[in-house]
């Protein structure tokens, strides 16, 4: 007998419905890479009003980088990664669009790609750990038959009395 699987969350077969908070929508890696321009201007900018310090601009390029990494796939995290780093290199501590390449600044850049890194490996983790708590076992086909067709159930009645 063939029974239908249960469709997780209460929804019905065939229901889109919405996706469970632990399977993140994942952008790919090129779209996440070119969504790592945009974002890094934004943190670069919202960090120069809120203070021109360096520290200030590396902390919001570095959250930059793994808010867009929560989203994208790892080679799109490390090209969004680089690119937030590229906007802060170049506005926030070279003021004029050049990009050093210092080793203090190369520094900044392996630190940034690790935050992006470490970002994107704990959502990976979490997605991966999640649905094995939740996954249930099925019976496999030829598996014990259904209701109704294995052998009668003992009788209830009581044996008389010689």
């Amino acid at each position: 007998m063939l029974v239908p699987r249960p469709v997780p969350h209460g929804r019905r077969p065939g229901d889109p419905g919405r996706r469970p908070w632990y399977q993140p929508a994942v952008i790919s890696g090129p779209a996440g890479g070119a969504l790592g321009l945009p974002v890094g201007v934004v943190a670069a900018v919202v960090a120069s009003t809120l203070g021109d310090t360096r520290v200030t601009g590396l902390v919001f390029a570095a959250a930059a980088a793994a808010g867009v990494a929560l989203l994208t796939t790892a080679p799109g995290a490390l090209a969004a990664a680089a690119q937030c780093w590229a906007v802060y290199d170049g506005f926030e501590v070279n003021r004029f669009g050049q990009l050093g390449g210092t080793r203090p600044e190369l520094v900044v850049l392996g630190a940034v790609c690790l935050v992006a890194l470490i970002a994107r490996f704990a959502v990976a983790l979490r997605t991966a750990q999640r649905p094995s708590r939740r996954r249930r076992s099925y019976p496999a086909p030829g598996g014990p038959p259904g209701p109704g067709t294995g052998p009668a159930p003992p009788s209830r009645r009581v044996p008389a009395a010689d």
